[in-house]
């Protein structure tokens, strides 16, 4: 057992259930999130692996559960407690969801600017100096329209990470990426330890998990992930 397991979770996401078209996506999932945590969840497509980590930073709303952040409980009604939550829990997105009409050190920079109040100048530098963990400086000035999608999901990583989140909830971030480049882009932007765990064939965590995986920086280790249709 690892030392930091003792600790006082950073997150904690209990007993989510959600429906989508009627559909039991969730069913009573939970997760803790201690420092230093790196968990993989793994399931079938549709077995609402992304749907788990969306609900964990409220882009949708669980019908039934509870997020605590540290010692206090998000009101899901309440915007600021939820912009409180997002800034410290951070998302790489499978599908990148960059902003079309900026270029890639703008999109990086945007939230920077505007959640975290820096000023464009240290935004950019910011930026830029992300957008170089992820190989790509000599790209920032391009769309996404000029990007390969390997290159749209590096602006993606170095977005995420430039926002310095307390937990990252990474939802199959190399998916575009060559093999070549899962290593090249690990080895730049990831702290030390991590991409090489989620790398690694991840422990079955439910009776219906198959090679399919979402990862995560602390993704769901106690989920059930429900079964496909």
């Amino acid at each position: 057992m690892n030392a930091h397991q003792n600790d006082t979770p950073i997150l904690r996401a209990e007993h989510f259930s959600k429906t989508l078209g009627g559909r039991k996506i969730l069913d009573d999932c939970s997760i803790r999130m201690r420092p230093g945590d790196v968990k993989v969840l793994i399931g079938p497509s549709g077995a609402g692996k992304s749907t788990f980590l969306q609900c964990i930073n409220c882009l949708i709303e669980p019908d039934e559960g509870e997020i605590w952040l540290g010692d206090r409980k998000i009101d899901f009604r309440n915007t600021r407690e939820l912009c409180g939550l997002r800034e410290r829990v951070g998302m790489i997105f499978q599908d990148f969801n960059l902003f079309d009409h900026l270029c890639a050190e703008d999109n990086v920079a945007l939230a920077l600017r505007k959640v975290r109040g820096m000023s464009k100048a240290e935004a950019l530098e910011r930026a830029r100096m992300e957008l170089a963990r992820v190989g790509l400086a000599e790209r920032a000035k391009l769309y996404p329209a000029q990007l390969s999608g390997g290159q749209k999901q590096r602006v993606a990583i170095a977005r995420a990470l430039a926002m310095d989140p307390t937990v990252l909830l990474l939802d199959e971030p190399t998916s575009a990426l060559d093999p070549e480049l899962v290593a090249a882009s690990s080895s730049r932007a990831a702290p030390p330890n991590f991409w090489p765990k989620a790398r690694r064939p991840a422990r079955r965590t439910s009776a219906s998990a198959s090679a399919t995986s979402a990862a995560a920086t602390l993704p769901p280790s106690t989920a059930r992930a429900a079964p496909p249709a």
